[in-house]
């Protein structure tokens, strides 16, 4: 039992790490900056043509931003911090 509750627990955080494997942003420079919130915000209500949920941008410069979209139930899109295009 303790460890089934143990996986119970970090259910959401075993999710998110196997959602995120192979998935990853590539900066176009070494220099370059990940796009801001509110224009990745922007470009997912362009192309998705529904509102945001919830948007998380994790640390790290390969790491993608994830995306949850209202009235979705199939999970979360994965975006490119760079580009803002969809890559999962």
């Amino acid at each position: 039992m303790c460890i089934t509750g143990v996986l119970m627990m970090y259910e959401a955080e075993m999710q998110t790490w196997m959602d995120r494997r192979g998935v990853e942003s590539h900066p176009p420079e070494p220099d370059s900056q990940a796009l801001n919130v509110e224009t990745l915000i922007r470009m997912t209500r362009q192309a998705a043509g529904v509102d945001l949920d919830l948007i998380t941008v994790f640390p790290g410069r390969s790491q993608p931003v994830e995306v949850h979209l209202k009235r979705r139930k199939s999970g979360s899109l994965y975006l490119d911090a760079y580009s803002g295009a969809v890559i999962g």
